[in-house]
């Protein structure tokens, strides 16, 4: 064999060994971080979205994994408990509808998980949480009634959100089809959606409203702007975006409290375009 030859074969087993040692880095030695997610966290992320957030958070020179937690879990508390238990992560979020189903039973997950960091989103107690992240996505939806130019609809249900009020005086006069649905109001919807026609609406901002599905049964070419976890609710061809919590901060504001002691941080919503 000639020195050329032998000279790529010891470089190829050199990159070799390179490659094994920092996948052994990656997988043994890196800190996780690790969101137990519902399936309306899972649905609005895009392939790509799933990377960027990977390869983030590895710059950063942390492994991130994602969990989905099957609806049969969440609603039953001694399985949800025992699931969280047996997660072995440096680090453990909660997306918004598990951190609500734990703050509903009182489970405290700090207690489950000891040996972890574990962070809440939406809730308002701190307790079952070493770290929460208080869901700003009021200030989200504000920003964007505010910042519309051309007249829109405005729809949502007072008994869900708490401030609907505000939502309309940010709206002010471009608002100018505004609808507090009620449960089960389902010739309401259709009333709404004929004045959409009727006034030539281009857009709906929707923060939260029940039986969003009803609001689809006429064929509307109007754009819609949802909640992520209504996001599959929407046709594809209705929906303009989304709001869903700022993905980017999560890690940033995780440190931070771990670093400085803070039980509280808020978190930030943004708009996702589809």
């Amino acid at each position: 064999m000639g020195k050329s030859k032998r000279k790529i074969i010891a470089t190829l087993v050199i990159v070799l060994i390179a490659l094994s040692l920092l996948c052994a880095s990656y997988f043994l030695f890196l800190p996780t971080f690790t969101i137990i997610a519902d399936n309306s966290w899972t649905s609005c992320l895009s392939q790509g979205d799933r990377i960027g957030m990977s390869l983030d958070y590895l710059r950063h020179f942390v492994r991130l994994r994602t969990k989905v937690i099957d609806s049969t879990i969440l609603g039953d508390e001694s399985a949800f408990s025992s699931y969280l238990g047996k997660v072995k992560s440096d680090y453990i979020l909660l997306t918004p509808v598990p951190s609500f189903v734990a703050i509903s039973n009182n489970i405290n997950v700090s207690e489950l998980a000891s040996d972890s960091i574990t962070l809440g989103i939406g809730v308002d107690k701190a307790e079952c949480f070493d770290i929460l992240l208080l869901s700003n996505e009021e200030d989200a939806w504000l920003e964007i009634c505010k910042s519309q130019k051309s007249n829109f609809a405005l729809l949502y249900d007072s008994q869900g959100i708490s401030y609907a009020q505000d939502l309309i005086n940010a709206a002010q006069s471009k608002a100018v089809l505004r609808h507090d649905y009620e449960e089960g109001k389902s010739l309401a919807a259709i009333s709404f959606q004929n004045q959409i026609n009727d006034l030539n609406l281009p857009l709906v901002i929707c923060p939260y409203t029940r039986n969003l599905g009803d609001f689809f049964q006429e064929n509307g070419n109007e754009l819609w702007i949802v909640d992520y976890r209504f996001y599959s609710a929407v046709p594809k061809n209705n929906l303009y975006g989304y709001i869903r919590p700022d993905f980017s901060q999560i890690l940033r504001l995780a440190r931070q409290a771990e670093k400085q002691g803070y039980e509280r941080q808020d978190l930030g919503y943004v708009l996702v375009k589809n």
